[in-house]
């Protein structure tokens, strides 16, 4: 796999990574650069990297056996080595989530202020959360909480399975920094 123009083979087997490739090859400014591991969450392909200019939090999603829908965790270390949410201030431009289940890809790619908007994150009204489910465009048949949270999720999903819709894309990482 090249990254920032070298072959890093550690990140061969992150289907992620490969998810923002497949944009990055339809898209000139989409160049990934300074990829980190995160030292939890790495079921999830928990890194941290710079996509064009934009600074991201990027998970990997798990399809989950017995509820419609998939589901990341969303969490680091204190000080005391106990799992807290992320902060507002300790967290990148934006959250990635690649979907990747058969044929079906996507992401998600939701702004800071959208994290704190439904809780994701912590602030000082909110205690954030350390997981989240999600719901992509092609689930369907959902229970009226999970419809619900789709909705708002809907927003900031751009579904990469047949082609990559160039627009959708800039529009998620560029123009909205607010996007809502």
């Amino acid at each position: 796999m090249i990254i920032g123009g070298f072959l890093i083979k550690a990140f061969e087997a992150y289907q992620s990574l490969k998810i923002f490739e497949m944009i990055s090859d339809s898209m000139d400014n989409m160049k990934i650069t300074n990829v980190e591991v995160e030292l939890w969450n790495k079921d999830y392909e928990a890194i941290n990297l710079c996509y064009g200019n934009t600074n991201v939090k990027s998970r990997l999603a798990k399809k989950t056996p017995k509820k419609r829908g998939y589901f990341i965790a969303i969490w680091r270390k204190n000080n005391a080595n106990m799992n807290e949410p992320f902060t507002y201030q300790s967290f990148q431009d934006r959250l990635v989530i690649n979907v990747s289940d058969g044929h079906y890809k996507g992401q998600f790619v939701f702004p800071k202020s959208v994290l704190i908007e439904h809780g994701i994150v912590s602030s000082q009204d909110k205690k954030g959360k350390m997981a989240m489910r999600l719901y992509p465009s092609w689930e369907t048949n959902l229970n009226k909480t999970a419809y619900h949270t789709q909705c708002w999720q809907t927003k900031y999903f751009v579904d990469l399975t047949y082609d990559v819709d160039l627009i959708k894309v800039n529009e998620l990482y560029f123009l909205n920094n607010n996007l809502k």
